[in-house]
Order: C-alpha cells, then structure tokens, then sequence
C-alpha cells in the first residue's frame, strides 16, 4: 500500500512534465521566426491579387512591431499602407493606433476642415479620377471633406456642369478657382486654417 503514493506521485511528475511541454510548446508556436521583408511584401501583394486589385510594391519597414507595407494600386495609383505581423498569419489597412496621438490628430484635422468649411470653401471633384483620390488622400481619406466636397459624378454631375466645372479637382474660395490637387500647406496659406 506504500506503493501507491509513490506511483501516484510519479503519475503527477509525469503528468507534469507533460504539461510543461505543451506550454512551451504552445508559446514557442506564438513566437514564430520573423519573415523576412522582401516576403511580407509578396504576401500583401498576393494577397491584393486575389482580391483582384493589382498593386506594385513601393516600400516595407517596420512599425509598432509588425512590418509596414506600403503598395499602389496599379490601376488608380494610389498609394495605401497595410501592416502585416511579422510571422505573416495577420494582415490588417488600418494599421496600429496610438489612441491618444490619434485622437488629438483626428480632433485637429476636424477643426482644419470645419474651419475651411465656416471659410467658404468648396471642393469639387469626382472619386472616378486619380486627380480627386489623389487629393482625397492627401486630405486622409474621406471621412471630413462631407462639408466641403460635391461630387460630379452621377446625380451630381449637373451641379458641377451648372458651376462652370470642366476640372477636377477645383476649388472655389472667395470667388477664386484653383485646379488640381494641393497640399496640406496649400490650404493653410490660402485660407489661414491651421493643423493642429
């Protein structure tokens, strides 16, 4: 009967030992050796064209600890980051947030924009051309240009032909038109709106 404690406490070491395998295991799985660049590249490409929007790779670094991988859309030529990790098996557009950082970016460039809006200016342009999206990027995206953007596309195409419109994208600022896609800068000086 002396017997049974002594197996059974070699039972536990065993089962222990068992244990402690598959934890380091299971941890040495997560830490998977790092693709190298040049490859993380490729896969944000291939994965591109499967979705059947092919790109040309421009450049892979690093950022936040996964790689940043920044392509253009071969048809539009827009330019577009992607971060991928770096043992490749996770891929996402909107990259890592810093929360505070991004926050305080995102209230400023709200203002900049409320400010080119209470100011008067009118953005016309049409998302079917490179000139616009262009612009459009250069502005961060869609998301704040609503007051101050008509498009000339579609239903909206006679808004634009009734304001004179024959390129995009036009701006129109105290009676003034500007053609062509501008920098930030641009509209500070212009308008005296400021960025943060």
């Amino acid at each position: 009967m002396k017997s049974q404690p002594f197996l059974a406490a070699i039972l536990g070491l065993l089962i222990g030992l068992a244990a402690g395998f598959v934890i380091v295991n299971s941890i040495g799985s997560l830490s998977s050796p790092a693709l190298p660049k040049d490859t993380a590249g490729q896969l944000v490409i291939d994965y591109l064209a499967a979705n059947d929007v092919p790109a040309t790779l421009l450049v892979v670094g690093e950022e936040n600890g996964m790689y940043k991988v920044t392509v253009k859309a071969n048809d539009t030529g827009v330019a577009s980051d992607f971060y991928i990790t770096k043992d490749g098996m996770k891929l996402f557009q909107t990259g890592v947030v810093g929360v505070n950082s991004s926050t305080a970016e995102l209230l400023a460039r709200r203002a900049f924009f409320n400010c080119l809006a209470l100011k008067g200016l009118i953005f016309y342009g049409s998302t079917e051309t490179n000139a616009t999206l262009l612009q459009l990027q250069v502005f961060g995206g869609t998301q704040f240009v609503d007051r101050i953007y008509i498009g000339c596309e579609g239903d909206l195409a006679e808004a634009c032909i009734n304001a004179s419109i024959t390129e995009v994208p036009t701006f129109i600022y105290e009676n003034k038109t500007y053609t062509g896609a501008k920098t930030l800068d641009w509209f500070v000086n212009l308008t005296n709106c400021t960025i943060g």
